[in-house]
């Protein structure tokens, strides 16, 4: 894959995972009602950017 898209597919992910978590955050209000380890609604936002752009890696090998 050329260096273009891979940066637009890694920046792409980021983005999209960041809008996920705040969809799946506002949801789920995990500032009200912890899950688990995730008691503050930024940690959570960051941890599901994380996942996702992992993800998003996984098509560049």
């Amino acid at each position: 894959m050329e260096l273009g898209k891979a940066v637009a597919l890694v920046v792409g992910c980021a983005f999209a995972g960041t809008l996920l978590g705040s969809g799946i955050e506002q949801w789920l209000r995990v500032d009200i009602v912890p899950i688990g380890s995730f008691g503050s609604p930024g940690g959570f936002v960051a941890e599901v950017t994380i996942l996702v752009t992992a993800l998003g890696c996984v098509f560049l090998v």
